[in-house]
């Protein structure tokens, strides 16, 4: 490790600086305003003092001690570093985190050891990184349907019993900050989950079915919309509205909130200790109000035109700018008026819910999905935006992103907040957040672990513990996979047959191969294609069948829309093969 030590810190001491565990310089912080990120309250000229990683002191004024580096940040807001509450961390991301002043991650899937080892060095000073709050190996319940993604980082259980020797056991190795779960698990399993997380004071956190199940359970952080759109639903409505809808398309249910039952379901969630991170961000990408705002120019002019970006893989940088003309499997110009309205209304609706369930107490905290679904530390000020837009107040905005994520996590005795005794992490602003939550991304400073960053890019920059575990572009845009393809035995000089496979990662611009050959395809969902196969290929013979996902290395394609369209970004483009006799 000292071998390792020494290197690192050679390679980085120029951007972070670097330390074997001895007592840092002193940084001192004067003439700025400090904001009291718990109730806006302004520290005007404030003089604060960093020792080492921790807060020495923060107050109004006063002498400015001698000795160690002085920032004169006159005219300039400073508020504790930001929290990006829902990551999966990648080994190319630390700088972009960093200089967007995310100075703590919670990574919320990921390979286990790879991220453990990640966070160790992190915490060593041997790696460069934001601060690194990590989960379980994601536990879920049986895939009961053929949605099911197989993810390597997610632990399948079959009862109570196996679920809570999971929590146990991955406890017991330590170094763990939460729970995650996903929705395939039973109430009964989650709330034996829950009792044996609550004995190490771990919260439970992650995807469910309904939000009125979180609350049942004692489980606190809820991830994405999906259980209140769920809880709210008007079911008939949205069902009969799936009848006008082409295959494969599924309105969200978040465009038939039956805002009668918002109050109830409020009420439950704030009086149970629920925490909401809605990941706006992420659930909307496609939609047109996103895209009027500017973030895909926001993702392209940091993604592409800074060059000293290129270590950044050029399929993800190529996959997140597609996304932002996509709706879930479906290139937003191949969607009729209804179905992009419907999906617009979704947004509507969930900003609204959010507004009322922020001004009825409610508690945010932000995270974005970033790392494999938006651009890594730009996301989180994109989200904390969309929270603004809903018309929730600056402050509470910043709180989703700095205090409320702390008090989830059971850290808010080290983070969160800029307080004697806490973590020296300090972004200094040239505006105010609180007059404009978009302040957020005019930076000047980035202090973390009480050093103070350079704030730039470096061409040469690269992590060293990469990871070697696979890890597609996106969630929305997985590489094909077959499981299977049946009948798997056709008879030669047959008139023709249908092939129908079954698998993963389909898109309805997919195709399936037969001996090489592209045939005539039609998507029924993501999980299943149907293939036309002449009877002139059908000799005698074992023959291989793939299915084919176009990307921007095969030019343009035609949707069935009629629309033209590159498919930009996928990882693999061939599945597996499956055989036909």
């Amino acid at each position: 490790m000292k071998i390792l030590q020494r290197s690192v810190c050679l390679l980085f001491a120029v951007w972070v600086g670097c330390s074997s565990g001895a007592a840092q310089d002193r940084v001192v912080i004067r003439g700025g305003t400090v904001i009291d990120v718990r109730d806006g309250r302004r520290i005007p000229n404030a003089v604060i003092v960093l020792q080492g990683d921790r807060i020495e002191s923060v107050a109004s004024g006063g002498a400015v001690p001698s000795g160690g580096t002085v920032l004169d940040a006159t005219g300039k807001f400073i508020i504790p570093g930001l929290i990006d509450s829902h990551v999966h961390y990648t080994d190319w991301s630390p700088e972009l985190f960093l200089n967007y002043g995310n100075t703590t991650v919670i990574d919320l899937g990921n390979d286990h050891d790879w991220i453990l080892a990640q966070k160790d060095g992190i915490e060593r000073g041997v790696l460069p990184g934001p601060r690194m709050l990590i989960s379980t190996t994601v536990i879920d319940g049986p895939p009961e349907s053929e949605g099911y993604f197989e993810r390597p980082y997610v632990r399948i259980v079959k009862n109570s019993e196996e679920a809570v020797n999971v929590v146990r056991s991955e406890i017991a190795a330590g170094k763990l900050d939460s729970v995650k779960v996903y929705a395939g698990l039973t109430p009964d399993m989650l709330r034996a989950i829950v009792r044996e997380a609550e004995k190490a004071n771990l919260p439970v956190i992650g995807h469910f079915n309904d939000v009125r199940v979180v609350a049942e359970v004692g489980a606190k952080g809820v991830e994405h919309m999906d259980p209140v759109d769920n809880a709210l639903v008007d079911r008939p409505a949205w069902q009969e509205a799936q009848k006008k809808v082409r295959r494969g398309y599924r309105i969200p249910e978040a465009a038939f909130m039956d805002f009668a039952k918002v109050p109830a379901i409020i009420d439950l969630m704030v009086k149970n200790g629920l925490y909401l991170n809605p990941t706006v961000r992420v659930g909307f990408t496609g939609d047109r109000a996103l895209r009027e705002k500017g973030f895909p120019y926001q993702d392209f002019d940091l993604l592409i035109n800074d060059w000293r970006l290129r270590y950044a893989p050029l399929g993800f940088r190529l996959g997140v700018l597609k996304e932002q003309q996509e709706i879930g499997v479906w290139h937003w110009a191949d969607l009729s008026q209804y179905e992009q309205d419907m999906y617009h209304q979704g947004y509507v609706n969930t900003l609204r819910f959010l507004k009322m369930f922020a001004e009825a107490g409610g508690k945010l905290y932000a995270g974005t999905d970033g790392g494999s679904m938006c651009t890594a530390g730009l996301c989180l000020h994109q989200e904390m935006e969309l929270l603004a837009e809903a018309g929730i107040k600056p402050l509470t905005v910043l709180q989703s992103g700095t205090i409320n994520a702390a008090e989830l996590m059971r850290v808010q005795d080290r983070i969160g907040t800029l307080e004697k005794g806490k973590v020296a992490d300090v972004l200094i602003l040239d505006a105010d957040p609180l007059q404009d939550i978009r302040n957020t991304k005019k930076i000047w400073k980035v202090i973390s672990r009480g050093r103070v960053l350079d704030g730039q890019y470096h061409a040469d920059f690269e992590n060293p513990l990469p990871n070697k575990t696979f890890v597609d572009t996106s969630h929305f845009f997985w590489s094909p996979r077959i499981r299977r393809a049946s009948p798997d035995v056709l008879a030669k000089g047959a008139p023709g047959a249908t092939i129908e496979v079954n698998g993963t990662g389909f898109i309805p611009y997919s195709f399936v191969r037969f001996n090489g050959k592209k045939m005539k395809t039609e998507y029924v969902s993501a999980f299943r294609l149907r293939a036309e196969i002449p009877s002139k290929l059908l000799e005698t013979g074992t023959y291989a069948i793939t299915v084919e996902n176009p990307d921007f290395a095969w030019g343009t394609i035609y949707a069935p829309g009629g629309q033209d369209l590159s498919h930009l970004g996928i990882r693999d483009r061939i599945s597996n093969e499956a055989l036909v006799m």
